[in-house]
């Protein structure tokens, strides 16, 4: 996902007061940037987390962890030049909205216009041209071709789905001891603790220079549902099995936790994709354990810390 400090260089030549900017600060990825931000700064730079409303109790939330407030709505251009002008370094947390492309460009063309030094911007694995036809691929790789053009100094960071998902298998587990998915038995796929993200991001953000140009891959250890299912169970004291679920239940329930019927759509689209052993989702990559300088979460650790879900 904080306090004024030394001045930080740019990747030009000159130099100017640090000033990092997290855009689409009060979701889960932003609010953890944000939280490892203030905790790493050391007094090095001054974090100012970008919200729709800054009265809201979730930006308040941030402010109180050390967080400078900014408005900035990526749905309203003219909102975000005066959050991002002089910025060291910008994270773009893309929005979970149907228009989130074009909320993204309007805030890498905000970037651009600003000459911030370091623009980073949250991705999907699908961000590829085998999954342009599909409903995250199509929305994400226009986002990654606006960022590499934007002619700024960049990092793109592609991620899976979130562990901390699991969360949402609560009931199942406490009540018959079960967690359901669409995925087959034993189909390993990578997954990614929203912690570990976050702490990424902050890296990124407070010494960029390292990271210009990457397009990094961040996931967490490959696993099946099996396996989440085992770390559940070992949290929670008792068997939990993994049931395999039909693709539309799976996208009744994502409706049912709040999710619109588009991303859901998207979610059954992954799954699918993670089935048919889609590379880019079956991998499990190891940039995110050098960017951290140690092993990522896997869904044992991440069952650790939800652990009051499945009592």
């Amino acid at each position: 996902f904080c306090t004024m400090g030394s001045c930080l260089s740019k990747s030009s030549s000159s130099t100017m007061s640090s000033k990092v900017v997290v855009l689409g600060s009060t979701g889960y990825i932003g609010s953890a940037t944000v939280e490892q931000l203030c905790t790493q700064a050391s007094g090095n730079a001054t974090v100012f987390a970008g919200v729709r409303n800054p009265s809201s109790d979730k930006a308040k939330a941030l402010e109180a962890k050390g967080a400078k407030l900014v408005q900035a709505d990526m749905s309203n251009p003219t909102s975000l030049p005066s959050a991002v002008e002089g910025a060291s370094a910008v994270l773009i947390v893309v929005p979970g909205h149907a228009e989130r492309t074009q909320q993204a460009i309007n805030a890498i063309n905000a970037c651009k216009a600003a000459n911030v030094g370091h623009l980073v911007v949250l991705s999907v694995m699908s961000a590829i041209p085998e999954r342009k036809s599909q409903i995250f691929g199509g929305q994400f790789i226009p986002i990654e071709e606006a960022t590499a053009a934007s002619g700024l100094p960049y990092t793109i960071a592609r991620l899976p789905m979130f562990l901390d998902n699991m969360a949402g298998q609560g009931e199942g587990v406490k009540g018959a001891g079960q967690v359901y998915t669409p995925t087959k038995p034993n189909q390993v796929h990578n997954a990614v603790s929203v912690a570990d993200v976050g702490e990424a991001f902050a890296k990124v953000l407070l010494a960029p220079q390292g990271h210009a140009g990457k397009t990094y891959k961040w996931v967490g250890p490959a696993a099946s549902d099996e396996d989440l299912a085992a770390g559940i169970g070992k949290v929670a004291g008792k068997t939990v099995e993994h049931v395999e679920v039909p693709y539309d239940a799976c996208k009744q329930a994502c409706i049912g936790l709040g999710m619109p019927e588009w991303q859901a759509d998207g979610v059954v689209e992954l799954y699918k994709n993670i089935n048919d052993k889609a590379e880019e989702l079956i991998t499990p990559y190891t940039d995110l354990s050098t960017v951290l300088g140690r092993p990522a979460k896997g869904p044992f650790e991440v069952a650790q810390y939800l652990a009051g879900v499945f009592a």
